[in-house]
């Protein structure tokens, strides 16, 4: 699964002596009706990540950008 993978990916990434990462991806549909006529419909996903970082201080970082390069971003800043 990618997100397993991800969260694989930044742990390795990590020299930390302790890291963590939460992964979210929510999604559903939308339909809108005025005055019983239906004025639109759709459907929309959203996803991010957040990690927290503890070894001698804690750090934190979220994104809804989750890529590679952003799970690196972030265990580099966090």
């Amino acid at each position: 699964m990618i997100d397993e993978d991800l969260a694989v990916y930044a742990l390795q990434l990590s020299t930390a002596r302790y890291m963590e990462i939460r992964i979210e991806k929510t999604g559903g549909e939308e339909v809108v009706f005025v005055n019983g006529m239906l004025k639109e419909s759709g459907f929309y996903e959203t996803s991010g990540f957040s990690l927290r970082v503890i070894d001698g201080g804690s750090g934190f970082y979220f994104s809804n950008i989750l890529t590679r390069e952003e799970i690196r971003r972030g265990v580099e800043r966090a």
